[in-house]
């Protein structure tokens, strides 16, 4: 098997409109679940039926169990793109080619370090609704399939359309 060729990536504006975009919905999350902690009662709802209903309280400090485990998985994902280029591809590729799918990886990286923390952030808002007494959350599962779908289905088409 041939060395895969050193490339040097430059990003492209979209690529850092990502970037920063990502790294605020990370900083959405937690602000919005701080400004919510400050408010809470002692005791909260932390798990939901299927239907909506409160069916596990717990001590308010849960709330930054989402939070954490979404910045674990952020900067888990920002690893990955850091070390792109361990990814073994066991083809050989001109450079050209694998700058492409370098690029096209690292854009993918991008993308779900926005979606993830979104994804969180709509899990946390339906959360308080909830608590709250609220009931109109129809808009949920539309938003969630959204946040976790159009980011898929975009990078499958743009996929399809470099092979």
């Amino acid at each position: 098997m041939r060395e895969q060729p050193e490339i040097e990536l430059k990003p492209e504006r979209i690529d850092s409109i990502l970037e920063v975009s990502g790294y605020t919905a990370l900083a959405l999350l937690w602000i919005f679940i701080i400004w919510e902690y400050l408010n809470l009662p002692d005791t909260i709802p932390i798990h939901f039926d299927m239907h909506g209903r409160a069916d596990d309280f717990g001590d308010k400090s849960a709330v930054f169990g989402m939070p954490v485990i979404t910045t674990f998985l952020f900067f888990m994902l920002l690893l990955m793109q850091l070390k792109i280029r361990s990814f073994r591809i066991t083809e050989y590729m001109a450079p050209i080619e694998a700058e492409k799918r370098y690029a096209f990886v690292k854009r993918i990286l991008r993308i779900m370090r926005i979606a993830i923390p979104l994804l969180f952030l709509t899990i946390e808002f339906f959360s308080r609704n909830r608590s709250e007494g609220e009931v109109s959350n129809s808009w949920l599962v539309p938003a969630f399939f959204a946040l976790l779908f159009i980011p898929v289905g975009y990078l499958l088409i743009r996929a399809m359309r470099n092979k």
